[in-house]
């Protein structure tokens, strides 16, 4: 059974890791009503998110940047 095991997870990293190759860039979602969805793929790891502290003071009610993954 562990075996098997093994053998499923290989098999399905080696698959998502094909899959992401083949994704889109970025996308655009028509929504309807003149409104679309504009996507952009963003890749693993570790990114910042929010607004720099100089930025934010002027948007007191957005978050501060930090570290997302």
């Amino acid at each position: 059974m562990k075996q098997v095991s093994l053998v499923l997870v290989a098999v399905a990293l080696a698959v998502s890791s094909v899959a992401a190759a083949e994704l889109p860039k970025d996308m655009s979602v028509d929504l309807g009503k003149g409104v679309k969805l504009e996507l952009v793929l963003i890749p693993a790891g570790k990114f910042m998110m929010g607004l720099p502290e100089d930025v934010r003071q002027a948007h007191p009610r957005r978050s501060s940047a930090g570290t997302a993954s």
